[in-house]
């Protein structure tokens, strides 16, 4: 496979029976999940990395309920309206496949890859893509050979521009969605005595030039108490909350919050 690479050597990695291998003999087993873990960092580390499946149940559940639809549906729109003929896609921060799924099937793509470093989520996004390669890595040094994709997917994760535009293509482009100031405000203000807002980051990142920015904003009415604990299981909040406050969503059978978010559409320069 052209776009993998291996991350000792950085030799082309060819599938072979259930792993894959470089001319220099490097191996990397196919778990029965079918992931292959391409990182050099964590193999031997039993700390936790990336969302746990608690997370990654909890995003896929309500993600699946359509409560994002309204950012799918510009993601969606606004790669059919830049991408040229996409034969290679890449999430980067890719989860359990959400977003990676609608890509690629309204592109029409022949060759998706999705990494993450959360072994947890790659086993879902598996699961939502069999034809997909699901690789274990940070996205801070992706194990993709250089200008080998056409188009490439960040959402809600970091935004490593510099290895971005290093396994973009020429003519690829980069799609990116972050939050922005009032998302998920009221859920926010349900949990915590003083509600926070999200820092808005800058659209602009260096090495791209920055095609178009869309703003979705809606009002989502969740339906249940089960939705409003897997919205918040799915937020880096849930970690970072007292369980004396994570209890006042029990007390929640339906509740309206804010989505806000931004997608950018970049070229390289």
């Amino acid at each position: 496979m052209k776009e993998l690479i291996c991350p000792v050597c950085k030799k082309e990695l060819t599938l072979a029976e259930k792993l894959y291998k470089c001319e220099n003999n490097h191996c990397f087993d196919i778990s029965k999940y079918g992931v292959v873990n391409l990182s050099l960092n964590n193999k031997s580390s039993k700390k936790r990395h990336g969302d746990d499946k608690l997370m990654v149940v909890s995003r896929k559940e309500f993600l699946d309920k359509g409560y994002y639809e309204p950012i799918l549906n510009t993601v969606c729109t606004l790669a059919k309206k830049h991408s040229k003929q996409v034969s290679v896609l890449l999430d980067a921060g890719c989860g359990e496949g959400y977003y990676t799924c609608a890509v690629a099937n309204t592109l029409n793509t022949n060759a998706v890859y999705g990494v993450d470093i959360s072994k947890d989520a790659l086993r879902y996004f598996k699961k939502r893509m069999p034809g997909s390669v699901a690789i274990v890595s940070s996205i801070f040094k992706m194990p993709i050979e250089s200008e080998s994709i056409d188009t490439l997917i960040n959402m809600f994760a970091p935004t490593p521009n510099e290895e971005f535009s290093r396994v973009i293509k020429k003519d690829g482009i980069l799609i990116r969605t972050f939050v922005l100031r009032n998302h998920l405000i009221e859920l926010k203000k349900a949990v915590y005595d003083k509600a926070y807002y999200n820092d808005e980051e800058n659209a602009e990142i260096e090495g791209f030039k920055l095609i178009e920015a869309v703003k979705t904003e809606n009002i989502i009415h969740i339906d249940g108490e089960k939705d409003i604990t897997n919205l918040f299981c799915m937020t880096p909040y849930y970690y970072k909350t007292s369980k004396s406050d994570q209890q006042k969503l029990k007390c929640l059978k339906e509740f309206d919050t804010t989505l806000q978010v931004m997608t950018c559409i970049y070229k390289k320069l």
